[in-house]
């Protein structure tokens, strides 16, 4: 889980990097955050194992989950057209971009949802999943609490009663509890949220870092 953790954190770190050289010696650069891209060759994945295990027994398919999960695919054809359109499209000094299929939920629509929303609600259940969990810092860049599980990096950043609720995974009684407490008290929700936005940093203040660090 630690590598897994340092793996997400050196992603995030690069970006920032190179945010930083465009910015300070004035070039052009785009990062993309690619979906997950299929091809012919392709020889792992989800998509790869479902294939293959319809291959081997044509009248049955373990599924996984209740058949509403969303997981979003592209094909490499539309990978590299995307890729070229970033390029031609960015801005003079930097753009990250994700690219993904249609179905892909913007980062208007998603910003909309977060501040409707009274909290986010993740009851994730494994260690290997939750390695860096973007949408904790999303939620927390929009002042909104976190009732999350106490799996992986989560119960290393969500400090309960601090920033969000924690709950040990897999009680659904206890997660129930948290989300009653948030919706009934809206202003310990207001505190929490606002606690969390504190551990939020904002790009500009990566790249001050940053450029004080290559100037000391």
């Amino acid at each position: 889980m630690i590598r897994d953790l340092d793996k997400a954190v050196k992603k995030i770190a690069c970006e920032h990097v190179v945010y930083a050289y465009a910015k300070l010696y004035g070039f052009r650069a785009v990062t993309l955050r690619y979906a997950n891209v299929v091809e012919p060759r392709l020889r792992h994945g989800v998509i790869w194992d479902l294939i293959n295990k319809l291959k081997k027994n044509p009248h049955e398919l373990e599924i996984l989950g209740d058949g509403k999960q969303v997981r979003c695919y592209m094909y490499i054809d539309d990978a590299v057209e995307a890729t070229h359109l970033a390029w031609r499209k960015a801005a003079d000094t930097y753009a990250a971009n994700n690219v993904a299929a249609a179905d892909f939920v913007s980062e208007e629509v998603k910003m909309g949802a977060l501040d409707a929303s009274t909290a986010l609600v993740l009851p994730s259940v494994s260690n290997y999943i939750e390695v860096f969990s973007l949408a904790i810092t999303e939620t927390w860049a929009r002042g909104k609490p976190v009732a999350a599980s106490a799996v992986g990096e989560v119960s290393q950043r969500v400090r309960h009663m601090v920033n969000g609720l924690l709950v040990q995974p897999r009680t659904p009684k206890a997660l129930a509890d948290a989300i009653l407490q948030l919706t009934i008290d809206r202003k310990l929700g207001e505190q929490l949220g606002a606690e969390g936005r504190e551990r939020v940093t904002t790009w500009d203040k990566v790249i001050e870092e940053l450029l004080k660090l290559y100037a000391s």
